[in-house]
């Protein structure tokens, strides 16, 4: 028991509105235009450092620039073929989910209209019965 309320508290989710996701998606918006430019940075950082010229700049002159951003280049390919693959259609299975959960105006109309269709299906049938009725009246 005890652990099913410390469940429901760890995973009750809160109603904060659309302004807190709506910040977080335009941040996050924003800074895959700063990433370009510090992923550039890092490169160049990442490129110098790592071949320690001094020291190993004998074994590893094949490793020049352009082969380096190549095998970078290949790795990000790789990131985005497993993002494709896996991630997109996880985060958005997950979003359907979050929003048909909490106040997903596409639900609410989709919930009307099945109350309308069934209020005219619920006439329909009626309107059936009644003409059973008269012709089982005259023995068809």
């Amino acid at each position: 028991m005890k652990l099913k309320k410390f469940k429901e508290f760890i995973l009750k989710q809160y109603d904060t509105g659309p302004w807190l996701g709506g910040l977080k998606q335009i941040y996050s918006y924003a800074m895959s235009y700063q990433g370009v430019l510090i992923a550039f940075l890092s490169l160049l950082t990442a490129y110098n450092t790592m071949m320690l010229r001094d020291e190993l700049g004998y074994i590893t002159q094949w490793f020049n620039f352009p082969v380096f951003v190549g095998v970078l280049g290949f790795l990000l390919f790789l990131a985005m073929v497993f993002v494709y693959k896996f991630e997109i259609p996880s985060v958005t299975r997950f979003s359907n989910l979050q929003g048909f959960k909490h106040h997903n105006l596409t639900r609410k109309l989709l919930e009307d209209m099945e109350k309308a269709h069934q209020k005219q299906f619920t006439k329909i049938l009626k309107e059936l019965e009644e003409v059973k009725r008269r012709l089982d009246k005259f023995g068809y």
